[in-house]
């Protein structure tokens, strides 16, 4: 598998589900638990080793991370052809917020707080966790 290579540095989006935005995004698409764990914490965990996965293949992009809403994800998935369940229509929700500077610049500051809500120091939360392999969803 070729890494992606971007023509140069761009700002680049993911969106997650904050903790209070979990339990409503599964009970309309529980399907999302197919493609993500269960557990909030372990979805941030992972969302952080994708990011992780993300910036090594894409130097000199800034990347952001988007807290997205049930709410927001259906309006924006409205105007498109996306399923609002589907990974598409995450994507295009998490690049709307950051085109409206709903954006948390990532990583952050070793001694800022972490970007997943957990009022954490970032070190001490999200920091450590490894980068997933590459091919990993």
């Amino acid at each position: 598998m070729h890494p992606l290579r971007l023509p140069g540095p761009v700002p680049l989006a993911i969106g997650w589900f904050p903790a209070d935005q979990w339990p409503e995004a599964c009970a309309p698409w529980p399907d999302l638990l197919d493609e993500l764990p269960s557990d909030h914490l372990d979805d941030s965990h992972a969302t952080e080793a994708r990011i992780e996965r993300i910036a090594r293949h894409t130097p000199g992009s800034r990347l952001h991370v988007m807290g997205m809403t049930v709410d927001g994800l259906t309006a924006c998935a409205e105007g498109s052809e996306h399923d609002p369940g589907s990974g598409a229509a995450r994507s295009a929700d998490a690049a709307t917020l950051l085109a409206e500077g709903n954006a948390v610049v990532w990583p952050p500051g070793r001694n800022e707080p972490c970007w997943c809500g957990s009022q954490r120091k970032y070190k001490k939360c999200c920091g450590p966790i490894p980068a997933a392999a590459d091919g990993a969803s």
